[in-house]
């Protein structure tokens, strides 16, 4: 997968396992440790064969994605050797070269613990006779910025780094990942060799990372052709590191598991990195990979080893999700890396830095929400906030001051709704930080709210997950992030759309590959497809016409009866919007899910539309402090109903009905305290009415319509 020299080599690969146990050294929490690393070798990977001098092979360059109970990746050791050479035991050998000659060449890669417990897999290479057509090269870091690969600039290349091929005649399109040092390789199709089309040959920066240097070139199509595209790679000068923190999903009662995803995206090594996890209550650390400490309040401090210029690393966290969490109730984590110094602040930021939080004091029947200012200034311009019951805008306004240091609370009546709170940042704040809180849960809980907003971590250094608990589930599914707001599933035109797809393997045997595919909506730009995070390696590639397929190769997922924790899996990516999308824009989508040759399992559709939402209603004053008994008869309500209430006689008032989409659906005047209610043309469901005198709001709440 990483060598940039000639002659096509296809690859099949059978995996055998043995025992090697040797001297047993405690770790923290793996005692007397025999059991054996998990040795997985590329199913799919290329190497191009110098026709002189071969190629050097490394154990790298077939490991997809090998792993240990106990030692993390860096802690285990790989050796490599060909099978003629095979003797039972691991060689000392970590490279061997495969001749410039027409062949099967076996080879087996090792894999050993710290406890020195050995693992093998084996690949057959085919060497054959005829030059493919191919687009390889290197990602460098351009260290003296002159945009040509120099010497001394050879080795350090970033891993992970997307290169994407494009036939400009079909539009298909495939892509790659660069691997050590830098190095990728995509072998053009027989198919498309010879045609008359050129090929577009661009990489993908990470988000937050620009250069200065061409990232797009065009090559011509020629057979068995080798075409060299380097790629200068211009890191920041100062602390950028980026995190991502995902789970397929919370199951309570459960271990459950989350994937953590850093890079260093920083000109230089990084000394003393290290990452702040938070879990909501009710999420119990059991363990993880890496090691951590706990400083308590559901914090965790994982330490990083000095991560490379260019290089990312991972580690997984278990967790235990607590047994009286309610089915639909919300639980979060979030990550954040640092150090991480490069945002430039705007003009005339007063140093202010607003964050704001949630809680609910059921005892008092409110739900509180906390706006402190931790910078280090005062705020000095206003910031607009916006308060929002269920998917009803409940009323907004405008926090004008706060020195540094000094919180103001805002406080709403605990009825079972799911509230956020959302806050612009201060103006001129570094970064990309939208500050916003939810209280779900309190009186009551209304589920299915939380992920119709988006979170506040547009910053790289920092990534929120929030899920769902479930109990029974289907093991096949698809997730959008957000879900969109209301039955309609609302989104703003050029919102962004994160996909999720998780998968088990229920079958009776041990899956050896997993395909996706994933046709994406017409509505959706291809184009700006990015690949996040998945629970094993895999690769990618996107045809013409927008469909995307994900290849978990050599995954060698169980089975759940046989091993019900490690027989999921899941992927996540994202995805724009076209520029220009109308309102009423219906985007859906699903995946087909493949096991080895079986037929596919197809997932649910999830669905936006794009739309205005609940921002159009208009501004309003907070429910008055003295008491409103409402009652409604009957309840629910049918064909008709009176609304009445002691004490307050309104001078002009209005009654208000809002769908769940926050559209007037009613509106009636009255006087007095006693309103008719003619039900008309709605249909039954739930929806919130607002009962205003002038601009006061009386009262507010929930109205339930029977068929």
């Amino acid at each position: 997968m990483n060598r940039i020299l000639h002659f096509h080599k296809h690859l099949t690969i059978a995996a055998a396992f043995i025992l090697i146990a040797s001297m047993v050294r405690a770790q923290p929490g793996c005692d007397s440790d025999t059991i054996l690393p998990v040795a997985v070798c590329d199913a799919e990977f290329t190497v191009l064969v110098h026709p002189v001098n071969g190629a050097v092979l490394y154990p790298k360059d077939i490991d997809d994605g090998s792993f240990d109970n106990c030692s993390t990746l860096e802690d285990m050791d790989f050796r490599i050797e060909f099978q003629a050479d095979f003797t039972g035991t691991p060689p000392g050998t970590t490279s061997i070269t495969i001749p410039p000659v027409p062949g099967e060449y076996a080879v087996v890669m090792w894999v050993g613990d710290e406890s020195g417990n050995w693992n093998y897999c084996w690949n057959t290479i085919q060497v054959g006779d005829k030059l493919p057509s191919v687009v390889s090269g290197q990602v460098f870091i351009d260290a003296d910025q002159n945009c040509t690969l120099d010497a001394g600039e050879e080795s350090g290349g970033p891993e992970g780094w997307t290169v994407r091929v494009r036939n400009l005649n079909s539009g298909s399109v495939r892509e790659t990942v660069s691997g050590a040092n830098g190095f990728y390789t995509v072998l053009i199709p027989d198919a498309e060799v010879g045609t008359a089309a050129d090929f577009e040959v661009s990489l993908l920066l990470p988000s937050g990372i620009s250069s200065g240097c061409s990232t797009t070139y065009t090559v011509s199509n020629q057979p068995d052709g080798l075409n060299e595209v380097n790629f200068a790679a211009k890191l920041r000068d100062c602390s950028f590191l980026t995190v991502d923190l995902s789970t397929p999903r919370i199951r309570r009662c459960f271990p459950n598991t989350y994937y953590v995803n850093y890079c260093n995206y920083s000109s230089f090594k990084t000394a003393e990195a290290q990452i702040l996890l938070h879990f909501d209550q009710g999420l119990s650390v059991t363990g993880a990979s890496a090691a951590y400490q706990d400083q308590g309040g559901g914090n965790y401090i994982f330490p990083l080893s000095p991560i490379p210029a260019g290089q990312c690393g991972s580690f997984t966290v278990t967790v235990l999700a607590a047994c009286d969490l309610q089915l639909g109730e919300s639980v979060c984590a979030s990550a954040e890396i640092t150090p991480f110094d490069c945002e430039v602040p705007g003009s005339g930021w007063s140093g202010a830095s607003l964050q704001v939080t949630g809680d609910c004091d059921e005892t008092g029947g409110t739900v509180r929400f906390r706006v402190t200012n931790i910078g280090t200034g005062d705020l000095d311009a206003p910031s607009p906030y916006l308060v929002v019951e269920d998917v009803v805008m409940f009323m907004q306004g405008s926090l004008d001051e706060l020195a540094a240091g000094a919180h103001q609370d805002f406080e709403y009546p605990a009825n079972g709704a799911t509230w956020h709170f959302l806050l612009n940042q201060a103006q001129g704040h570094p970064g990309q930080s939208a500050p916003i809180a939810f209280v779900e849960g309190c009186g009551g809980l209304t589920a299915g709210i939380v992920n119709q907003f988006s979170m506040d971590d547009a910053d790289p250094n920092i990534s929120i997950d929030c899920q769902e608990v479930i109990g029974s589930y289907d093991p096949n599914d698809k997730q959008a992030f957000p879900s969109g707001r209301g039955e309609d599933h609302l989104i703003s035109a050029g919102e962004d759309i994160e996909y999720m797809i998780r998968f088990q393997n229920t079958g009776t045997d041990t899956a050896f590959n997993v395909v996706i595919e994933d046709q994406l909506s017409e509505w959706l730009d291809p184009s700006t497809f990015r690949a996040g995070a998945g629970s094993h390696p895999f690769r990618t590639e996107l045809s013409e016409g927008g469909k995307i397929r994900f290849y978990f190769e050599n995954i060698m997922l169980p089975d759940s009866n046989i091993n019900e924790p490690a027989s999921h899996g899941f992927v996540k990516f994202k995805v724009a919007q076209h520029p220009g999308n109308p309102d009423g824009t219906h985007i859906s989508n699903m995946a087909d899910i493949f096991f080895d040759f079986n037929e596919p399992i197809t997932t649910n559709t999830v669905w936006h539309t794009v739309g205005e939402d609940l921002f159009q209603v208009t501004s309003l004053a907070p429910v008055e402090e003295a008491p409103f008994n409402l009652r409604i008869a009957p309840n629910p309500v049918t064909d008709s109903a009176t609304l009445s209430w002691d004490g307050h006689d309104a001078g002009s008032g209005v009654f208000f009905l809002y769908d769940q989409q926050g559209r007037t659906v009613y509106a009636a005047s009255f006087t007095g305290n006693t309103i008719l209610f003619q039900r008309r043309h709605l249909n039954a469901g739930v929806y919130f009415y607002r009962i205003l005198d002038g601009d006061k709001v009386l009262d507010n709440g929930k109205l339930v319509i029977k068929r």
